[in-house]
């Protein structure tokens, strides 16, 4: 083989190899889609958490986030939504709906570890959503009872 032959073919082995280590995120991403769209939430879920490294894209955490929701899987939510905030703060309003969302599917669900991970996280991405001139707003101190109800022990020393 000549040289530019075995360069072109080891250039050509080269591309391969690249686009076949890129491929299987988007695959996977579409797969987590296919099943979401099928209602099939604990295989999307499983899907998009392959995805989900240390700096997975904040899209995919979303898409983890929902999915948990769906499949009762609240402290993975909780966990998605709160890796969503870290890794895009332009999205902390999305991250911490979803933690609302989480925390509300943990009350209705008698979840102590969710609704305690949810609000915590909640108060950390987002405080203003979690208080109001130091005091509870009306939506989030029903959190607070119910996360009171649920563990015995209150968020803030304070009350």
């Amino acid at each position: 083989m000549t040289r530019p032959r075995a360069l072109a073919a080891g250039s050509a082995i080269a591309i391969g190899v690249w686009v076949l280590g890129c491929g299987g995120q988007p695959d996977a991403e579409r797969r987590g889609d296919a099943a979401y769209g099928r209602g099939q939430w604990a295989e999307a879920l499983r899907e998009y958490r392959s995805l989900a490294g240390d700096k997975a894209d904040p899209r995919v955490w979303a898409k983890a986030g929902s999915a948990a929701l769906h499949a009762g899987e609240l402290t993975r939510a909780a966990d998605a939504y709160l890796h969503l905030a870290g890794e895009d703060p332009t999205r902390l309003a999305e991250a911490a709906e979803g933690l609302e969302t989480v925390a509300r599917a943990a009350e209705r669900a008698g979840r102590a570890d969710a609704m305690e991970q949810a609000v915590v996280g909640l108060q950390a991405i987002a405080p203003e959503r979690a208080r109001d001139d130091l005091h509870w707003t009306p939506i989030e101190a029903s959190l607070e009872d119910v996360f009171v109800n649920l563990t015995g022990r209150r968020l803030r020393d304070d009350q």
